[in-house]
C-alpha cells in the first residue's frame, strides 16, 4: 500500500533503496527525499553511519562536542552534558552517556560499541530538523541496543524531530515505525503503511 509522502514531526520511519545497500548512497537517497518533499533550507539533519567515523586525534569528549551541543556546554570549562541532560529530563540519553564510560579516551583506545555509543549520543545532541541512523543496532549489545530505543522514543517525546532509520533488520525496528519511505528501481517514492511492512507477529514496543 502506498500512500502521498507527508514528513511529520515526532515521527520514526524505515528508509531503504531498492538494490542498495552502500552508505554512500543511502545518504545520497536519504538527502534526494528531503530536497523532493523539504521546502525549508537550509536542511538541517544529523547523521550517524553504520561503521562509526570519528575524528582520532580527537578525544571522545571531543567528538561530541565538535557538532553541536549547546553553546553553554562548549564554552564551560567543565564538561556539564550530564547535569544538562538531567535538567532536560532525558534520562535515556544520560543512561547512553553513562554506558561511554571514560571520555577523555581517544576512539583507538575504545571497543567498536563505545564509538558506537558516542556517534550515536552524538548524532541525538545534534541540532537538527532530521535525524538519519543507519544501522544503529551495529556492535550494540542487547542491554545498549534496549537504552538506545528507550533514547528514541525520548527523543521523539522531547523534541520536534523526525527520525529515519536505515537497517538491514527491519523487523527490529518496525515495530516502532509509522511508515517506510521507499525508493524503488524505477526511482519513484513510495510510503508504505505499517500493515504493508509489519510482521503480524511482531513485538510489542515497550
Amino acid at each position: 500500500m502506498t500512500t502521498n509522502l507527508f514528513l511529520k514531526r515526532k515521527e520514526l520511519l524505515l528508509f531503504s533503496a531498492h538494490g542498495e545497500h552502500n552508505s554512500c548512497c543511502q545518504l545520497k537517497n536519504f538527502i534526494h527525499c528531503l530536497n523532493l518533499f523539504e521546502k525549508r533550507r537550509p536542511l538541517r539533519f544529523a547523521y550517524a553511519e553504520a561503521e562509526t567515523l570519528m575524528m582520532n586525534h580527537l578525544t571522545l569528549k571531543e567528538n561530541i562536542l565538535l557538532d553541536g551541543v549547546t553553546n553553554s556546554l562548549c564554552m564551560s570549562k567543565e564538561f556539564q552534558l550530564k547535569r544538562h541532560l538531567n535538567k532536560e529530563g532525558r534520562p535515556a540519553l544520560v543512561e547512553l552517556f553513562t554506558k561511554i564510560g571514560d571520555i577523555d579516551l581517544r576512539p583507538h583506545e575504545v571497543s567498536n560499541e563505545t564509538k558506537k555509543l558516542t556517534s550515536l549520543l552524538k548524532t541525538l545532541l545534534k541540532p537538527s530538523d532530521y535525524i538519519f541512523l543507519e544501522s544503529p543496532e551495529l556492535h550494540l549489545s542487547e542491554n545498549n541496543l534496549h537504552i538506545f530505543i528507550e533514547a528514541l522514543k525520548e527523543q521523539l517525546e522531547k523534541t520536534e524531530q523526525t527520525i529515519f532509520i536505515h537497517s538491514l533488520d527491519e523487523d527490529l525496528w518496525a515495530p516502532y515505525a509509522s511508515k517506510k519511505i521507499l525508493k524503488g528501481a524505477d526511482g519513484l517514492i513510495k510510503v508504505l503503511l505499517p500493515s504493508s511492512f509489519k510482521k503480524s507477529s511482531e513485538k510489542i514496543a515497550a
